[in-house]
């Protein structure tokens, strides 16, 4: 339905002029999810795509792993940790 060669939107890949994804296999998520994006957008509201989308990027790649490394059930976050987590959240969602 769409070409795609050779574009991809401003908001999948750069924010303000800056590459946020941080490896080769984010930014082919969200090429992967590019052609319905496209759809979605130019039918209805983006909102519960974007959400959906959320979800599943964090459950590929939890905030607290990209935080802090891999996460173990044997080592607890510290108070300071859990704090920055919070935050980070809570920014994201805004």
């Amino acid at each position: 339905m769409y070409d795609l060669k050779g574009t991809t939107p401003h908001l999948f890949f750069r924010v303000m002029g800056k590459q946020w994804t941080k490896d080769e296999a984010q930014k082919a998520f969200l090429q992967s999810c590019l052609q319905l994006f496209l759809q979605v957008q130019k039918e209805v509201r983006t909102e519960p795509f974007l959400a959906s989308l959320h979800e599943d990027w964090f459950a590929r790649w939890p905030e607290c792993e990209i935080l802090f490394g891999a996460a173990s059930p044997e080592e607890p976050l510290m108070p300071a940790q859990l704090d920055t987590l919070k935050k980070a959240i809570a920014k994201r969602k805004k």
